[in-house]
């Protein structure tokens, strides 16, 4: 049994006849039932040590501020900054902090005669900690033990700091070049990049491996035509081209403890080509 109770303050604001703001805070607390003792296929018991990070006992605290500014009557700004603390109460081995920032700003221009241009970046820093031991001195823990990891040096205990930074941007363009013809183009990049620092915390334990740096970067182009052939039927194309490409380590060249290796093309590139008819009942 799993259960999240979310408490939320906002406070909204116009600042100015340009400038509308808002501030946000929300407590969540997570937490059930403590797992029950799983029972192995030859009938001894099993342990559940592990608490998933998406069932585990959480608390977070989360701020979130919004910002909208128009500095003149073409152009609107749009910015968006959250801020998030989350502590992990399990008593057993698995996620014990976290910490997560957003930036992201928006910004739209009318041109005139129908035609709009929009752009939008934002980038997001997730960081947590892991910790984890080589092997369980017991298959049962105490509820309120943490002896269950010997954390010695032929039997060590581990933590690993994970980050992730990931950055996005986009332009798009809309417009109406005649009553029956609509038309919009949009070009998107991200860019990912996710670190594994492991450390061996056990004294005389040897140093941990050093897992590589794995990298994700995706660029999408979008094309889309709208024409209206009456005033209840319409047919629509549709161009889409994907580029993906990572350097992933477990995809790409990795060799498995059974000797299993997994190989993917790097980039990988997918097209879409859609003809819609549209039709409306009136």
């Amino acid at each position: 049994k799993n259960d999240e109770v979310s408490y939320r303050a906002e406070l909204r604001r116009g600042l100015s006849e340009t400038l509308n703001g808002s501030i946000s805070y929300v407590r969540s607390d997570r937490g059930g039932s403590d797992w029950l003792i799983n029972t192995l296929n030859n009938g001894t018991i099993g342990s559940n040590l592990l608490y998933p990070i998406y069932l585990a006992d959480r608390t977070r605290d989360k701020w979130r501020g919004v910002l909208d500014w128009t500095p003149i009557e073409p152009l609107s700004l749009h910015f968006v900054l959250e801020s998030a603390e989350d502590e992990y109460t399990s008593k057993y081995v698995g996620m014990r902090d976290g910490n997560a920032r957003l930036f992201s700003f928006d910004a739209a221009y009318a041109l005139g005669n129908g035609w709009q241009a929009r752009a939008f970046f934002s980038r997001d820093d997730t960081r947590s900690t892991l910790l984890t031991c080589q092997a369980s001195t017991t298959a049962s823990p105490l509820p309120d033990s943490n002896s269950f990891c010997p954390n010695t040096a032929a039997n060590t205990t581990w933590d690993a700091r994970l980050k992730t930074v990931g950055d996005a941007f986009g332009l798009g363009l809309r417009g109406k070049p005649n009553e029956r013809l609509d038309i919009s183009a949009d070009v998107q990049y991200f860019h990912d990049r996710a670190e594994h620092n492991m450390n061996a915390l056990s004294p005389g334990a040897a140093p941990a491996d050093v897992l590589p740096n794995i990298k994700y970067e995706r660029v999408t182009l979008r094309l889309f035509g709208t024409y209206a052939l009456d005033k209840v039927s319409k047919i629509r194309l549709t161009l889409i081209h994907d580029r993906f490409k990572t350097d992933d380590w477990t995809w790409t060249n990795y060799v498995y403890s059974d000797g299993t290796t997994v190989r993917q093309d790097s980039p990988q590139n997918v097209t879409f080509i859609g003809l819609s008819y549209l039709y409306s009942f009136r």
